[in-house]
């Protein structure tokens, strides 16, 4: 029972010492410090590629009927007409019953 709790005790501090001290630079290095290692270990230099690029599509003005400013483009279309109201249906009539003794 003893070594029990030694053993919980000395896992759970080893825990906590090793979470305190963890330093990430070591472990994840800038872009800058591994372009120099790779230098450093022979490689060679990485070219750069740019930023990202972001492409929207433009709208042609054939596509627009012709119309290029954008205020008008942008102003907001006409709500739609509402619907012609339904009617409901009329329910035909009922038909008379009679009992078989009033016949």
């Amino acid at each position: 029972m003893i070594i029990t709790r030694l053993f919980l005790a000395a896992l759970l501090t080893w825990g906590a010492v090793s979470c305190s001290f963890h330093r990430a630079d070591i472990y994840y290095p800038t872009v800058a410090e591994a372009d120099a290692a790779d230098v450093a270990w022979g490689m060679a230099k990485r070219k750069p590629r740019g930023g990202p690029k972001q492409m929207f599509p433009q709208p042609r003005s054939s596509d627009m009927g012709g119309m290029t400013s954008a205020p008008a483009m942008m102003a907001p279309a006409q709500p739609a007409a509402a619907p012609a109201p339904v009617s409901a249906p009329v329910p035909p009539a009922p038909a008379v019953v009679a009992p078989a003794s009033i016949r």
